[in-house]
């Protein structure tokens, strides 16, 4: 599991410590003050591999954009490094990025086009040092002794289906993980017989129906948890959700926590989710009365231009929803 986590300059974050991480932890705030932020560093931090990054600025819909790069950088300012650190499973990870050598002037500002990414993980001596470019050329440096053993999902509503498709394709291989999707699958509609490839096409047959429908014609809240229950069944280890209300009907949302609550105890998978919804968190803080999971609620404000956090356990959840207070602000 995740520990805590530093984050400095990194887009909307100069600078924030986040601590004493739970099993599932829960992320709210107005819009824009660095919820998906913060998500993104702890995703990057616990993948190293370049595909993090790119990933990262595809959901951003920021590749091929003249600024790609020095967006990742607080205030576009490319001579402070971005540096994110934190200890996973007892072990001190840290990434930085910094500016590469190649940069363009266009007249109105700078630009990168290239940045150099380094990470270390202390107790394997693990290095991992790269250089990508706006072309998408990749450099790649590799020293480590040790087992990496790094395995975390980024998912957001705009998750490709790519990863899907790589996710469902390792659970469907195994028996065992294939029944329990298809127990998941049947929690959400009962009538849902099973999930297969017809060739390269995901589909669902129901048992009403005499033929098997494309994922792609069923609706998003499908979709979305789909993507969500065969991440984890593939077997990452930290799951991460940027507003896991989207897409989801709020009449499945109790389905949907259940099924994390119960696969977060019985496989020891660590979320981190955000959202804006306030059924999310009722349905949330109703289940958990019966549960011994343990969970924070950070909430995410700007003042002063700086990037603060509170921190709400399961008991003080309770008591704010019971009082009906404000969380998510």
């Amino acid at each position: 599991m995740l520990k805590n986590i530093d984050i400095h300059n990194y887009r909307a974050i100069k600078g924030i410590s986040l601590e004493n991480f739970a099993n599932i932890n829960i992320f709210t705030g107005a819009a824009n003050t660095g919820k998906s932020t913060i998500l993104e560093a702890i995703y990057f931090l616990c993948n190293i591999q370049i595909n993090s990054l790119n990933y990262i600025l595809k959901i951003r819909n920021f590749i091929d954009e003249k600024d790609m790069f020095t967006a990742l950088f607080h205030d576009y300012n490319i001579n402070n490094n971005i540096e994110i650190s934190g200890n996973l499973n007892s072990e001190d990870l840290s990434c930085s990025v910094k500016s590469g050598n190649s940069i363009v002037y266009d007249g109105l500002n700078n630009w990168l086009s290239s940045i150099n990414i380094e990470y270390n993980r202390f107790i394997d001596r693990y290095s991992y040092s790269a250089t990508i470019d706006n072309n998408s050329n990749i450099h790649i440096d590799i020293s480590y002794s040790g087992n990496i053993g790094l395995s975390a999902e980024y998912l957001a509503t705009f998750s490709s289906y790519d990863t899907l498709k790589n996710n469902l394709s390792k659970v469907l291989l195994n028996n065992h993980s294939k029944k329990l999707l298809n127990k998941y699958l049947q929690d959400f509609d009962s009538n849902i017989d099973d999930i297969m490839f017809i060739g390269n096409i995901i589909s669902v047959s129901y048992k009403n129906l005499s033929n098997a429908v494309n994922i792609k014609s069923m609706g998003k809240g499908f979709y979305s948890y789909l993507t969500i229950i065969s991440s984890i069944l593939a077997g990452s280890k930290i799951i991460i959700i940027d507003e896991i209300e989207n897409g989801i009907h709020y009449t499945l949302l109790e389905t949907l926590i259940r099924n994390i609550l119960k696969i977060s105890m019985e496989n020891e998978v660590q979320f981190f989710i955000s959202t804006h919804s306030k059924e999310f968190l009722e349905v949330f803080n109703n289940l958990l009365k019966n549960s011994c999971i343990d969970i924070n609620l950070y909430n995410i404000y700007n003042k002063n231009n700086s990037i603060n956090h509170i921190i709400y356990n399961k008991d003080n959840i309770n008591l704010m929803l019971s009082n009906q207070n404000e969380i998510r602000d």
